[in-house]
């Protein structure tokens, strides 16, 4: 890991590390897609943009214009828990609804988070 610092990079994906210390064998990880996530600044990029929020990019940066999401888009999670709590809190802030095409996967990192929002404000609910 110093190595790779040393060398530049700053965002190293070690899911794989703990998913193996736990002993979670590849063909597992291979099957559930353990581990697994989308080309991450891409993904995030559309899902902004799909929410009225504007962006540039390079390599390997991502500049965000803050000041007001306008909402309204669906943000794919590709059962990534972290993509759709994101995209819940922005659409707190939004002009419109913001919607995620699935929430489940929200339990496994933060099982009470649609009741710990909601009993802030929020008023998140599951889709018909």
């Amino acid at each position: 890991t110093l190595a790779a610092l040393e060398a530049g990079y700053r965002h190293i994906d070690t899911a794989y590390l703990y998913l193996n210390e736990r002993g979670v064998s590849a063909a597992a990880q291979t099957r559930f897609r353990l581990g697994y996530a989308p080309d991450s600044s891409n993904g995030l990029k559309e899902h902004l943009a799909a929410n009225g929020v504007s962006t540039r990019s390079g390599r390997d940066w991502l500049e965000v214009d803050g000041g007001g999401a306008k909402g309204g888009g669906l943000v794919v999670t590709h059962m990534d828990h972290r993509i759709a709590m994101s995209f819940l809190i922005m659409g707190l802030a939004s002009a419109h609804e913001t919607k995620v095409d699935d929430s489940r996967f929200i339990a496994t990192s933060f099982p009470d988070f649609t009741g710990l929002m909601n009993g802030m404000g929020a008023k998140l609910t599951p889709a018909p």
